[in-house]
């Protein structure tokens, strides 16, 4: 009797109005809440890590006079852009990052445009990080911005005015099978009064072979966007760049 009653007074209120019931056949017409409006990039679907285990990041950090750059260009012409790319590409790019697979070739060309170069420092480093976890690789200290602005899909977004910073490439590595390394990338930047700003929005990643190398540096930009800062610096009235190479290694593989 009160299972009838249950649904007599559900059938009533719904003819009065008091209650609402819609449905949707595609998941994708579900209404979202307005915090997903946000969310600019779809995660990708991602191959599970083949094993626990860490991967040791070779950096070389080349700096050179910015206008001795033009002898790097060379070695782009040895570097592949887009086959390898997994997500973020065309985004990083409008954001003055430039990135690449070195192929056969670019190291007799990098060293070729480097003996050209009068003005130039070359250090190399590395880092060691779990598969799925994050390194960082300072790339300036002290940097001043007037402005600093990046961009979204939905335009122009400005982060940080009037400000020293530190800027940082950070790189999280993850083993795949087939001694693959899927390898995220995403600009960081920390004022001096210790705010933090990860530009996730930015993040590009790309696959490659072990010991494979990536090409990563600044497309040439007049304004303090992304990319200008985190590759271009001025200091004594000249203009310096920075061009990094990064090779993953897992530790153990052939």
């Amino acid at each position: 009797m009160q299972r009838i009653l249950w649904v007599v007074v559900v059938v009533l209120a719904a003819a009065a109005g008091c209650l609402s019931m819609e449905t949707w056949e595609d998941e994708s017409e579900v209404p979202r809440p307005d915090w997903d409006a946000r969310v600019h990039q779809p995660e990708p679907e991602r191959a599970p890590a083949e094993r626990t285990g860490n991967v040791k990041i070779v950096v070389e950090r080349i700096l050179v006079a910015r206008r001795d750059a033009v002898y790097l260009g060379s070695a782009w012409n040895y570097v592949d852009e887009h086959a390898t790319v997994v997500i973020g590409g065309d985004l990083a790019r409008r954001n003055g990052i430039r990135l690449g697979v070195a192929k056969t070739g670019f190291s007799a060309a990098l060293q070729a445009g480097l003996k050209k170069s009068r003005n130039r420092q070359v250090k190399k480093n590395w880092i060691v990080t779990l598969t799925g976890t994050r390194g960082e690789i300072t790339m300036w200290r002290g940097t001043y911005v007037d402005v600093l602005h990046y961009w979204t899909p939905l335009g122009r977004r400005v982060i940080i005015e009037r400000a020293f910073v530190e800027s940082s490439l950070m790189v999280e590595p993850t083993i795949l099978p087939g001694d693959m390394v899927r390898v995220r990338l995403y600009p960081r930047f920390t004022t001096r009064d210790g705010r933090v700003i990860d530009l996730t929005e930015t993040a590009t990643e790309v696959v490659v072979a072990h010991g494979r190398t990536l090409l990563i540096g600044g497309v040439d930009e007049t304004s303090q966007n992304v990319g200008s800062t985190l590759f271009s610096w001025g200091e004594d009235r000249e203009d310096r760049t920075v061009t990094l190479t990064v090779t993953p290694f897992i530790e153990g593989a052939p």
